[in-house]
């Protein structure tokens, strides 16, 4: 929603050019978040497959193997989402 501060603002300086800047700074907002949704769905799609055991089906998107402290062998993944992101997943080796 838009914050009372906002509605106030926007109604003490009225005009067609407030409306339109107004609206451009929320499509702007409601886009960051479609982008962070879609991330989120994308990393959720990915964990679901590591965790049927899916790992070979995502080796394209295998960007690292490292030894983490601990001991603990991890891969790391990019999955490209929407236009030029990119979502990081870092699973053990053989974690479940």
């Amino acid at each position: 929603g838009t914050p009372l501060a906002e509605i106030r603002d926007y109604l003490t300086r009225r005009s067609p050019q407030a409306l339109l800047a107004l609206l451009e700074e929320k499509e702007a907002q409601l886009a960051e978040e479609r982008r962070r949704l879609e991330a989120e769905r994308k990393a959720g799609e990915v964990i679901a497959l590591l965790v049927a055991g899916g790992a070979d089906e995502l080796s394209s998107f295998e960007t690292e193997r490292r030894v983490i402290p601990g001991g603990v062998s991890v891969r790391i993944y990019s999955i490209p989402v929407g236009n030029n992101g990119s979502v990081a997943v870092v699973w053990p080796e053989h974690g479940r």
